[in-house]
C-alpha cells in the first residue's frame, strides 16, 4: 500500500483530511479527460475501467496520477461495479504534501504510472 509507511501522525492527518464518497453499481467516479485534481482510495466494493478487464479492489488508489501532477487530464473512465462502493477522496494538496515529506510515496507513484504506460 502506498501509504503504508506513514507514521501515526501522518496517517492521522491524512485520515482527517479525507472525504468519503459512496457509489452504486454503474456510477462513474472518474471520466476520461476531466481535470479534477484529486485521487481516490477504494475502501469497499470494486471499480473498473469500462471496456477492459481492469478491476480495482480495496485498498487500490485511482486518479492518483492527476492528483500527483503527472497528468493534467484523467486518462480513463472509472466506474463502480458494486452497490455500496466506498472511496476516500485525497486532494492534490494533501498528496503533494505527502510526496514532499515521504519521497518513497512519490517513487512508488512514479513506478505505478510507468507500469501503466505513462511517461513520468
Amino acid at each position: 500500500m502506498i501509504f503504508g509507511k506513514l507514521d501515526v501522525t501522518e496517517k492521522t492527518h491524512l485520515a482527517l483530511s479525507l472525504n468519503n464518497i459512496h457509489l452504486n453499481a454503474g456510477d462513474y467516479l472518474i471520466r476520461k479527460g476531466e481535470t479534477e485534481d484529486c485521487g481516490y482510495v477504494l475502501a469497499h466494493g470494486a471499480l473498473e475501467i469500462p471496456g477492459t478487464e481492469i478491476i480495482f479492489t480495496p485498498p487500490a488508489i485511482v486518479g492518483e496520477f492527476t492528483a500527483a501532477g503527472f497528468t493534467e487530464r484523467r486518462t480513463a473512465d472509472i466506474k463502480a461495479t458494486e452497490d455500496f462502493t466506498s472511496v476516500y477522496r485525497i486532494t492534490s494538496n494533501d498528496l503533494q504534501r505527502l510526496m514532499e515529506s515521504n519521497p518513497d510515496i512519490e517513487m512508488q507513484l512514479r513506478e505505478l504510472a510507468r507500469a501503466r504506460g505513462l511517461k513520468v
